[in-house]
């Protein structure tokens, strides 16, 4: 239901679900909808347990979104694979600004793809 009434409402601008245990399944029911919502300007889906396939599905459809500004995805279980796909989606996503991937388990890999994205 949250999604779905994501997808097709103008007037959201900031959504935060934290802690809820969404995990990749409602994650990437949220990301559907932000490739129809074109409003949403910030979204915080820290500590939901998303791990890597959960971010490569949500990255394909975040490139589809071209408002989001602020991701907040701390705490969750994002990789090196997962941390690549983000960096994918900023090079190519030139509205977001503020990025929060503190306290997941990106290594060095995933740090260096991150920062070369940012870099171009």
């Amino acid at each position: 239901a949250l999604a779905e009434t994501l997808a097709h409402n103008s007037g959201i601008r900031s959504l935060v679900v934290r802690s809820q245990g969404l995990g990749n399944y409602w994650s990437s029911k949220i990301a559907g909808a932000l490739a129809i919502n074109h409003h949403l300007t910030c979204l915080d889906l820290g500590d939901n347990e998303i791990d890597d396939v959960g971010i490569a599905n949500f990255a394909c459809d975040l490139l589809k979104n071209k408002c989001l500004a602020q991701l907040n995805l701390d705490g969750n279980n994002i990789g090196n694979d997962g941390a690549k796909n983000i960096a994918d989606v900023l090079s190519r996503h030139n509205k977001l600004t503020t990025l929060d991937l503190d306290e997941n388990c990106i290594g060095s890999p995933g740090t260096i793809a991150i920062a070369s994205a940012l870099k171009n």
